[in-house]
């Protein structure tokens, strides 16, 4: 292999930067500027010139792999949010307006209890996304939520 007659343009990449210091040289001199930087931990050796052959895989050497079986439930206790605001911005708001237990009249109603919704079962795509990234955008969630707010923002959109 030839070695190129005149200053090299390394000087002009990042690493060039850090080698050369970002000074034009020659060959020589970048040999001179990495082998600097030699010592116990770091050894410059120069590649061996190639044969021109295409790489190809040892099949001797290549090993049959297998995936293990799944030996758990995954569970579903986690949450997907990109709303980052929700976690700087204060809580304490959600918590006083959910309702409060009422010691005296516990067992006087009987309660239906509602199928728990998880983030899986939010309808995938652009549209239902789009749709809750806007209820998003125009909610104040360190200020109580107006009871008409929601009125003709879920009729106005189609999923």
């Amino acid at each position: 292999m030839a070695i190129k007659k005149g200053d090299t343009d390394v000087h002009q990449s990042a690493l060039g930067r850090l080698l050369q210091k970002g000074e034009p040289q020659d060959a020589a001199g970048l040999r001179t500027c990495i082998e600097a930087l030699c010592d116990d931990d770091i050894a410059w050796q120069t590649a061996q010139t190639g044969d021109n052959q295409p790489w190809q895989v040892n099949d001797a050497l290549t090993a049959e792999l297998n995936a293990r079986t799944l030996q758990r439930l995954p569970g579903d206790n986690w949450r997907v949010t990109s709303y980052s605001g929700l976690q700087q911005r204060g809580h304490g708001i959600a918590q006083d307006l959910m309702p409060r237990l009422d010691v005296d009249a516990a067992g006087v109603v009987s309660v239906v209890e509602e199928p728990t919704l998880t983030p899986h079962q939010f309808p995938r795509g652009a549209s239902p996304g789009t749709f809750l990234h806007s209820l998003f955008e125009d909610l104040d969630f360190t200020q109580p939520v107006d009871p008409n707010w929601g009125t003709g923002k879920t009729g106005t959109r189609r999923l």
